[in-house]
């Protein structure tokens, strides 16, 4: 049993490498307010908003910064993607769209970005790359059986893995997804040469 109910929470300045099992070429900071409300004790009451007064993420060399408020709404159980969109270096990365929080929870999320893909090199010390990568996809389906449409492209790319080992050269890719089915629609580059 309850009633009405509302909370706010600030963070300032946390500092993503202090998170554990964050990789050391990895950081970033945040600040962010959630104002939420709820008429009673269930999520799907639930309203408000988050606000991200700063969010700063670094991947190795590359650094992205908000562009804006990023700004999360929250009503009747669904998170809408209000703004989001990170931007640094040649690089972009935007979302936008809906995410069900109960019943059916469906998705409809918006997720593209134009970045080098030399950013995965902060994630592992095996695997070494470069090269202009986008990505556009559309999410929907929901939580428990997501769908995928859109497609993941690389240009003119510079892959080396240590083990097993494996060196592309010039690697041209394109990736199409269409719900459940991914085409490897273009394929090119020099390869352990």
């Amino acid at each position: 049993k309850g009633g009405a109910a509302s909370a706010e929470l600030s963070v300032k300045d946390l500092n993503f490498a202090h998170l554990e099992g964050v990789p050391e070429t990895v950081g970033g900071q945040t600040s962010f307010t959630a104002s939420l409300e709820s008429a009673r004790p269930e999520l799907e009451a639930v309203r408000g908003t988050v606000r991200f007064d700063d969010l700063r993420v670094r991947a190795g060399k590359f650094q992205l910064a908000q562009e804006g408020q990023s700004l999360l709404n929250v009503d009747a159980g669904t998170i809408q993607v209000g703004q989001f969109s990170l931007a640094g270096q040649g690089a972009k990365v935007r979302l936008a769209g809906t995410a069900q929080l109960t019943g059916a929870q469906a998705l409809q999320l918006k997720f593209d970005s134009n970045i080098d893909l030399a950013v995965l090199s902060a994630f592992t010390d095996t695997a070494r790359a470069q090269g202009a990568t986008i990505v556009a996809l559309t999410v929907g389906g929901t939580v428990k059986a997501p769908t995928a449409d859109g497609y993941l492209e690389i240009t003119n790319a510079d892959v080396s893995v240590t083990s097993p080992r494996f060196q592309a050269e010039k690697l041209n890719l394109r990736l199409d997804l269409a719900a459940e089915r991914a085409v490897l629609s273009r394929l090119s580059g020099n390869v352990n040469g």
